[in-house]
């Protein structure tokens, strides 16, 4: 495993492109946070009894908050901790916006479509990653320059 992420790190391709790297940390940092996010769905739906568009609400600002803080510091390297607010308002805006986006497509296939809800999740996931790379990067942590 060790050997392949070096690989893809070093590769000329990956390492010449600022947002190739971005986006394959982004996907990094998404699988750890789909991870965490399909485990508290399961704990709310499955064992919890809750219904399953309050329980995906709630695993999704949990996997959120979570997310915010990884990509801030490691994905786009942002440092700046005077924005930390604004961001997080920014980020929780394209988030909540992909949560709706999520929200209505998971009603979707599972409601008119009859597609298993976790399967559905699964699908929805793919969707919305595009949606949250883009929208981050050139909104929520965009660089902007200075003037001097």
């Amino acid at each position: 495993m060790k050997q392949a992420i070096a690989y893809v790190r070093n590769h000329r391709w990956v390492a010449e492109r600022k947002g190739v790297r971005q986006f394959i940390k982004f996907g990094i940092v998404g699988v750890g946070n789909t991870t965490v996010d399909f485990l508290v769905y399961i704990l709310l739906t499955r064992y919890l009894g809750l219904f399953y568009l309050i329980a995906n609400a709630i695993s999704f600002i949990i996997a959120a908050t979570l997310s915010f803080t990884i990509n801030k510091f490691w994905t786009f390297r942002d440092g700046r901790r005077h924005v930390i607010k604004g961001q997080y308002a920014k980020f929780l805006l394209v988030s909540t916006i992909g949560a709706f986006l999520a929200e209505g497509t998971l009603f979707l296939f599972v409601h008119y479509l009859s597609i298993h809800d976790l399967f559905a999740k699964l699908l929805v996931v793919g969707v919305i990653v595009f949606w949250n790379f883009f929208a981050n990067k050139y909104w929520t942590f965009r660089q902007i320059p200075e003037i001097q």
